[in-house]
């Protein structure tokens, strides 16, 4: 069953030919130029599953997840972000001098409650010489109609259509399943340029001193000597990650979510292995380490003494 359009409203209209509690899976067609658009990196390998990058409104949703303002609630002072700021200072007699900044800051804002991302993952397969994509086992039940909507809509924003599979969907899963939500920076002392060039491109079209002050927050963190820097691909490309192998600990520096880095306990090979959503609920987070005036000084509180052990 193929779909054609930008958005599906109606969930029956496609599925209702099927019997209560089949199982389906959406694939579609792709190519390199596709693929690199969802966030998998070339060359991609046959079982390679990403969580999709943020490309529309579907994407995102599936990726950030969303709030909810609660204007039946009073409003709160909240940290929404940092940016880098040059004055110039009075140095006397008629001189100044640039001044590089931080400026944080602060609004008087209604709460929001976050409605988790669904984090729903894609696998590439090479399937009777297609190259396909394909969704995760969805079942024809009226309590899951909400994630079968959203998983159809997001495949059709990402391809601009897609089809629906009822037969033979053991040929349509690999063998084994990769992770390829992560990719390791060249090794050295020196990562700086791929993580500037990373950090530039989720960046681009804001304001250039947003950007700034994500970079001058690496700086900080590379200055530990973190043994391995890795980056996030396609819906992970808002994080970081520096492994700390010598601490045992993991830094994942958010750039967007919750203008916050999160240090946690976990060896990084299990940590690569969680989805999106496994992440942001922080249960795994041993410090949240929010990006105001003192961050700095918090994240030396963490690392400093775990060197010395």
């Amino acid at each position: 069953m193929r779909i054609s359009r930008t958005q599906i409203r109606n969930l029956d209209r496609y599925l209702n030919v099927l019997p209560p509690g089949s199982t389906f899976k959406v694939i579609s067609e792709v190519d390199d130029h596709l693929l690199e658009r969802t966030g998998f990196e070339l060359p991609v390998p046959p079982g390679a599953t990403a969580l999709p990058a943020a490309v529309g409104r579907t994407t995102r949703y599936n990726a950030e997840g969303k709030w909810l303002v609660r204007r039946d609630l009073p409003k709160e002072l909240r940290f929404v972000g940092s940016r880098s700021w040059v004055r110039k200072e009075w140095r006397g007699r008629d001189e100044t001098e640039e001044v590089e900044d931080t400026i944080y800051i602060h609004r008087w804002a209604y709460p929001r409650d976050l409605i988790e991302p669904p984090s729903v993952e894609l696998t590439y397969v090479e399937h009777e010489g297609q190259r396909l994509v394909v969704s995760q086992e969805l079942t024809f039940l009226p309590a899951d109609a909400e994630i079968n909507k959203h998983v159809i809509n997001m495949m059709l924003e990402l391809f601009q259509g897609c089809e629906i599979v009822l037969h033979d969907l053991a040929r349509l899963t690999p063998p084994a399943e990769l992770r390829a939500n992560w990719v390791m920076l060249p090794p050295g002392e020196h990562p700086w340029d791929r993580i500037e060039a990373h950090i530039k491109k989720v960046f681009a079209g804001k304001a250039p001193s947003v950007a700034k002050a994500v970079l001058q927050r690496q700086d900080v963190i590379l200055a530990h000597k973190p043994s391995v820097t890795w980056r996030g691909l396609g819906g992970f490309s808002d994080y970081v990650a520096y492994i700390f192998e010598d601490c045992g600990i993991v830094v994942l520096e958010s750039v967007h979510y919750g203008n916050a880095l999160y240090v946690l306990g976990k060896d990084w090979e299990e940590l690569s292995k969680l989805t999106k959503a496994q992440i942001i609920r922080h249960q795994l987070a041993e410090h949240r380490i929010v990006h105001t005036k003192d961050w700095i000084q918090h994240l030396n509180e963490v690392l400093l003494p775990k060197a010395a052990e």
